[in-house]
C-alpha cells in the first residue's frame, strides 16, 4: 500500500486524530521545544542527555491516555533506552522547572495563533483568568507514607475567550499556597485593549489597581470581605436570563478608587444559597453595558469547563507522578494539546453551516487520538503529506480547513443533556484533610541538612 493510499484510509476514518497528529508533528517539533526551553535549563556538557523534547514525547501518550504510565510509554520508547534509564527520565521530569514548562504553554499559543480567527487590531479582548488546584496524586513517596492526600501544586491559567486558547500558565508546586500570592506575577500578563474576568479570589485592592495602571480592564466578582461605600443611588438596568441587573457607583474599600458594582438578584439561589451575585468592573459604561458586564461574568464559567475537558478528554493531572514538578510538568503538557484541539475545534467552526454548527466535544477529540495514536505515529512516519515544522501558517491552516471538512455533523459534537436536578448537599470535609507535597519535601532536605 502506497503512502497516499494509507494516509487516505487514515483520513477517512479518524480525521480528528490525523489532524492531531499533524499539528503536533508541526508545532511541537524537537527543534522548537528544545529552543523554547533552553533559557530555563541549565546547559549540560553531555550531548546525549535527554533532551527537553525526549520527556515531551515520553509524557505525550501518557497525557492522550493511549498510555497509563510513564514507565510504560518509556518501555515502547526503545530508541530512547541508549540515551537514558526509566530512572532518568523520572528524575528529570522530576527536577524540570515549572518555568520551562510554562514557556512552553505561551509560546504554543503563539505558535497557534495564525490558526485562529484573529483579533481585529485595536478591538477588545476579554480574558479569563483562573487558578486550578492539582488533584491529589498517590502516597508513592516514603515521606508520604500514611499521611492525608497528598497535593502537588497548582495552576493560575489565562485564557482567551473567543479562541478558547489558554495564553498564559503560571504553575507552583506548593498545593497549599495561598491564590492571592501569586497575583503579582500574574500582572503583567495584560495590557491595553484586554479586559479580565475573574472571581472573587482576584477582588483584592492589588490585583484591581494593578490591572487599571496597566490599561486593562477588570469585570470581578465582588469578595464577600469586602467593604464598599455608595457613591449614588442603585439603578435598575435591565435583565439577564437568570435574573434582574442593577447597578451602583462605589468606592472601593478605604481607597479613593471607585468602580461600578454591578448586581443580579437571581430568580434562584446558587447551591450555596446565594441569591445576589455582585461584580465589580472599572469598564465604562459606554463600552459595557450593566447588562452586558453580567453577560460577559457569566461566560467565566466557561473555563471551568476547560479545565473539566482537560481532565476528562486529556490526562492533565496524572496521579501515578507524585513529585510536584513531573505533575505540573504533566498539566502543562495537557494544556499545550488542549490548545492543539482548539485549532481543531475553531477550523470545524469555519466549515460547518451556520444552521448546522455544533458545539465539538474536547472529550471525544481526545478519544479518537488516543485510540490511534500508536497506529499513526508508526503508519504515516515521513509521510508527504503530513505537515512538518518547515511548513508555514498558510501552509498548515489550509491543510487544517481541508481536513476539517470531513469533521462536521455529529460525530464529534457535545451530548445535550437535560435540566439538571439539583444535587443532594454533602458534608464538607473537615479541615487538614489533604498534604502539600512540595512543603513535606522541603521538610525533609531541612531534616537532611
Amino acid at each position: 500500500m502506497d503512502a497516499a493510499t494509507l494516509y487516505q484510509r487514515f483520513v477517512e476514518r479518524a480525521p480528528a486524530a490525523v489532524l492531531v497528529h499533524g499539528l503536533i508533528e508541526s508545532c511541537l517539533s524537537p527543534a522548537f521545544l528544545n529552543a523554547t526551553v533552553a533559557s530555563h535549563l541549565p546547559a549540560s556538557p553531555n550531548p546525549r542527555q535527554l533532551a527537553f523534547s525526549h520527556l515531551v514525547e515520553i509524557l505525550l501518550p501518557v497525557v492522550f491516555e493511549s498510555k497509563k504510565s510513564v514507565g510504560q510509554s518509556y518501555r515502547d520508547a526503545t530508541h530512547l533506552h541508549a540515551v537514558a534509564t526509566l530512572k532518568c527520565v523520572y528524575e528529570r521530569l522530576a527536577a524540570t522547572p515549572p518555568a520551562a514548562v510554562a514557556a512552553l504553554v505561551e509560546a504554543v499559543a503563539e505558535r497557534i495563533g495564525p490558526l485562529l480567527d484573529p483579533h481585529p487590531p485595536g478591538t477588545t479582548r476579554f480574558l479569563t483568568l483562573d487558578g486550578n488546584h492539582l488533584a491529589a496524586t498517590q502516597n508513592r513517596l516514603a515521606d508520604l507514607a500514611g499521611l492525608p492526600a497528598a497535593l502537588p501544586g497548582q495552576a493560575m491559567v489565562l485564557r482567551d475567550q473567543a479562541t478558547g486558547v489558554f495564553l498564559r500558565v503560571l504553575l507552583h508546586d506548593d498545593g497549599h499556597a495561598n491564590e492571592r500570592s501569586l497575583h503579582p506575577q500574574l500582572l503583567g500578563w495584560c495590557g491595553a485593549n484586554d479586559i479580565v474576568i475573574a472571581d472573587s479570589c482576584f477582588c483584592t485592592e492589588a490585583f484591581l489597581i494593578g490591572m487599571r495602571r496597566r490599561g486593562a480592564g477588570v469585570i470581578v466578582r465582588r469578595h464577600g470581605g469586602v467593604g464598599l461605600t455608595p457613591l449614588g443611588e442603585r439603578r435598575d438596568c435591565g435583565r439577564v436570563e437568570t435574573g434582574p441587573v442593577y447597578e451602583t457607583r462605589v468606592r472601593y474599600a478605604q481607597t479613593q478608587w471607585e468602580f461600578r458594582l454591578v448586581e443580579v438578584e437571581l430568580d434562584r439561589p446558587t447551591r450555596e444559597g446565594q441569591r445576589t451575585i455582585g461584580v465589580l468592573t472599572d469598564v465604562a459604561e459606554e463600552t459595557l453595558s450593566a447588562v452586558e458586564v453580567a453577560a460577559k461574568y457569566q461566560q467565566r464559567r466557561t473555563i471551568e469547563t476547560a479545565f473539566q475537558e482537560l481532565a476528562e478528554g486529556l490526562r492533565g493531572e496524572v496521579e501515578t507522578l507524585a513529585y510536584p514538578k513531573a505533575a505540573l510538568f504533566a498539566f502543562g503538557l495537557a494544556v499545550s494539546v488542549y490548545n492543539l484541539l482548539q485549532v481543531v475545534r475553531q477550523a470545524i467552526g469555519r466549515q460547518a453551516e451556520p444552521e448546522a454548527k455544533n458545539e465539538v466535544s474536547a472529550v471525544l477529540l481526545g478519544q479518537e487520538v488516543s485510540s490511534y495514536a500508536a497506529g499513526l505515529g508508526a503508519a504515516l512516519e515521513g509521510n508527504p503529506q503530513l505537515p512538518t515544522p518547515g511548513w508555514n501558517a498558510t501552509q498548515l491552516r489550509a491543510w487544517v480547513d481541508e481536513l476539517a471538512t470531513r469533521l462536521t455533523g455529529t460525530r464529534y459534537a457535545k451530548s445535550k443533556r437535560g435540566h439538571r436536578k439539583q444535587p443532594l448537599q454533602k458534608p464538607k470535609p473537615a479541615r487538614g484533610s489533604h498534604t502539600a507535597t512540595a512543603r513535606i519535601l522541603k521538610q525533609r532536605r531541612t531534616n537532611c541538612q
